[in-house]
């Protein structure tokens, strides 16, 4: 199994578990939407979650699971490693978007009503309105020669 995948599994077992509600963001996002894997230029996996009031605990279980905290990257965020890097970012409600917790990226409301779809035979959840997220994201998403980054994150 790949590493990316197996250690994906990890994770969605142990926020399922805590009953975490999250999704798939970024370039892991547009890699399960677009091409039903994971990016080969992406060297991380994005995910979101709504709320930061559980980090703790979901990084204590993590850690059980042979994650840990990624050294220089304590933005507030959750960003572990084992052998693949997650970004967990953890969102929560300012005004008409949502805000990560000390760093720089924001989720637009309007996605918040989130969706599930079948990636790698599991179900994840991703953001409402899928394509016009990822519209807003990358532009021309379905280019798979666009090199353009999220725009939700400066």
């Amino acid at each position: 199994m790949n590493e990316k995948l197996e250690d994906l599994k990890i994770v969605k077992n142990v926020l399922d578990k805590l009953k975490v509600k999250f999704f798939l963001n970024y370039g892991t996002l547009l890699g399960a939407y677009r091409d039903g894997d994971f990016l080969e230029s992406d060297n991380d996996i994005d995910l979101g979650i709504f709320g930061n009031e559980r980090r703790e605990e979901i990084l204590e279980e993590l850690k059980k699971q042979g994650f840990y905290l990624r050294e220089g990257k304590d933005n507030g965020n959750i960003c572990v490693d084992r052998k693949t890097h997650f970004d967990i970012h953890l969102f929560t409600l300012k005004g008409d978007e949502y805000l990560c917790v000390l760093s720089n990226c924001k989720f637009p409301k309007e996605f918040d009503k989130l969706e599930k779809i079948i990636f790698k035979g599991l179900i994840f959840f991703v953001p409402g309105k899928t394509e016009k997220y990822l519209e807003m994201s990358y532009g021309d998403w379905r280019n798979k020669d666009n090199k353009k980054q999220t725009s939700f994150c400066y």
